[in-house]
C-alpha cells in the first residue's frame, strides 16, 4: 500500500499562508524481470524467458524510434519524446558575426539531454482510481521544509566541510544539513558539479550517486 508525505514549505509570496506539498513514498523498484514475471503469471502460455524477451524487444523498439527523432505513444499509457541541449559548453565556438558577438554551439555540442514521458489522462485516472482507497499518510506529522538563508558560497562551504569530514556526501545528507527538500538539494548540487570553480564532483548514478571533492 502506498504512503505519502505531507511537507510544509515557506511561503515565498509573504502572504502568511501555509504552503503544502504532497509526495509519494517509494515502495521499491520494479525491474524488467519483475515485469516479465507478472506477464508470465497472467499468460501462462508464455514462458518466463519469452515474456522477458517480449518486454526487452518493446523497450528496444522504443529506443530505436526515439533515436530516429520520433515520439512514441503507447495507447492509453503516454508518450515518450526527446529533449536536447548543450552537452558541454567547452565545445562552443565563437561566432564570426561582428554585429552579434558571442558564442554559438557547434554540431558536437548538441546532444540528447533527456527522455521525457508524458502520461496520458487515461493512465493517471486509472492509477488514481486504483489508489483511491489505498493511500495512507506517513505517520509523524507534517515535515517542515525551509528555503535556506545561506548564500551560495556558504552552502558550498557547508558541503565541502561535510565531505572533508566524511569522505563523501549523499543527496540526503545535503538536504538534511540545510533542512531543505531533496528537489532543492538536487538542483543545488547539480549547479555545484557543473561549476569548475567549485571543488565538488559526482560519482555514481541515481540512488548510488555520491558527491566527493574534485
Amino acid at each position: 500500500m502506498p504512503y505519502y508525505y505531507k511537507r510544509e514549505l515557506n511561503d515565498l509570496n509573504g502572504t502568511g499562508k501555509k504552503v503544502f506539498r504532497y509526495e509519494i513514498r517509494s515502495e521499491g523498484n520494479v525491474t524488467l524481470r519483475d515485469l516479465a514475471n507478472e506477464i508470465h503469471k497472467r499468460y501462462r502460455a508464455l514462458g518466463e524467458g519469452e515474456a522477458e524477451g517480449i518486454v526487452s524487444s518493446l523497450l528496444e523498439a522504443i529506443r530505436e524510434a526515439l533515436a530516429e527523432g520520433r515520439t512514441v505513444t503507447l495507447n492509453d499509457f503516454g508518450t515518450f519524446s526527446l529533449g536536447i541541449g548543450l552537452k558541454d559548453e567547452d565545445t562552443m565556438v565563437t561566432t564570426r558575426d561582428d554585429d552579434d558577438p558571442g558564442h554559438e554551439p557547434n554540431a558536437r555540442s548538441i546532444g540528447v539531454k533527456a527522455v521525457h514521458f508524458r502520461a496520458s489522462k487515461r493512465l493517471i485516472g486509472d492509477i488514481d482510481y486504483r489508489c483511491r482507497h489505498n493511500l495512507f499518510r506517513e505517520p509523524g506529522g507534517t515535515a517542515h521544509i525551509h528555503r535556506t538563508q545561506l548564500s551560495r558560497e556558504e552552502r558550498i562551504n557547508v558541503a565541502v566541510k561535510f565531505i572533508e569530514d566524511h569522505n563523501f556526501m549523499r543527496l540526503g545528507d545535503y538536504a538534511a544539513i540545510l533542512n531543505i527538500s531533496r528537489a532543492m538539494a538536487s538542483r543545488d548540487l547539480q549547479n555545484f558539479v557543473r561549476d569548475p570553480a567549485v571543488p565538488i564532483t559526482a560519482d555514481g548514478v541515481r540512488s548510488h550517486k555520491i558527491y566527493v571533492l574534485a
